[in-house]
Formats: C-alpha cells, sequence, structure tokens
C-alpha cells in the first residue's frame, strides 16, 4: 500500500448525511486517531478511552449534540478498509450491523486503524496533516475549526 492509496481510503470514507449535515463520529474518531499516530502512540486503542475523549470534543466543540454514538463509528469504520476492531467477527451486532455499546466497553474492546495505515501515517506527517485537513474542511463547520483542533492535534 503506498500514500496514494491511504489517501484515497480515507477519501471515500463513508460519512452519514442528517438533515444536510454531515454525522460527526467518524470525522473525529479518525482526527483522534490521526493525533494519536502523530504522537506514534499505540496502534489499537480502547473503546472507552476513544469514548471519553470524543465526549470531551462533542463537549467542548459541539455543545448542542444530543447524542454522542461513538461505538457506530468505530465499529462502521472496518466498512471504509482503514480500521480494525480486535476480534471484530465474534463480537454480537444490532439488526444495522452496529456494535453493541456495553459489549465495547465490558470487554475491554480495542481498535485502530489497519496496521498497513498505521505503519505508513506513523512515518508521513504530510500524509496526515493532509487526511486531516481534508476530514476538518469537507465534514466540520469553519466555525468550529479551531476548538477542534485545540482538542485534536493532528498537526
Amino acid at each position: 500500500m503506498n500514500n496514494w492509496e491511504v489517501l484515497s481510503l480515507f477519501e471515500n470514507v463513508n460519512v452519514r448525511i442528517v438533515r444536510g449535515k454531515p454525522v460527526l463520529y467518524k470525522p473525529l474518531l479518525i482526527l483522534h486517531a490521526l493525533e494519536q499516530c502523530r504522537l506514534k502512540n499505540d496502534r489499537l486503542m480502547n473503546f472507552e478511552s476513544i469514548q471519553r475523549r470524543l465526549s470531551d470534543v462533542f463537549d467542548q466543540c459541539f455543545p448542542n449534540e444530543e447524542h454522542k454514538n461513538f461505538h457506530h463509528a468505530f465499529g462502521r469504520l472496518e466498512n471504509d478498509g482503514i480500521w480494525e476492531v480486535v476480534n471484530s467477527q465474534n463480537l454480537r451486532r444490532t439488526s444495522s450491523n452496529d456494535l453493541y455499546k456495553s459489549e465495547l466497553v465490558k470487554n475491554n474492546v480495542v481498535g485502530g486503524f489497519t496496521k498497513d495505515i498505521y505503519n505508513i501515517l506513523t512515518v508521513d506527517y504530510s500524509l496526515i496533516k493532509m487526511i486531516g485537513d481534508q476530514i476538518l474542511y469537507e465534514y466540520i463547520d469553519e466555525s468550529s475549526h479551531s476548538k477542534v483542533l485545540n482538542k485534536l492535534k493532528y498537526t
């Protein structure tokens, strides 16, 4: 896999649109994971720690958002070919193919970018910035950019 293939995968992430606005779970999870790559932290992250971190980002940057369904993004990013949930095949799923939040917490489930993507990103900071900027500008309202960048420092 090369940088252009990685970039293409991120360009093709399926982000749900509701009432004309993107649902921010996947974009924010991606920005968080990019930050972890930049810091060269572990590839796989515990769902509960992601939940806490992204809840804080939502509270600070998007206080009017009511639902915080990060478990949807945590599981659905697998379908985009950029994410892995360890032992995903053994986890129960809802009728809409979402993972159960309670099971993710109870079983300390971890997930993160695939090994190939993580290995490429941890050595190419310009690719992290390119992907992060693409996500930021495509899905997040410009008035929230500085708040998000203060919380999720992928650059």
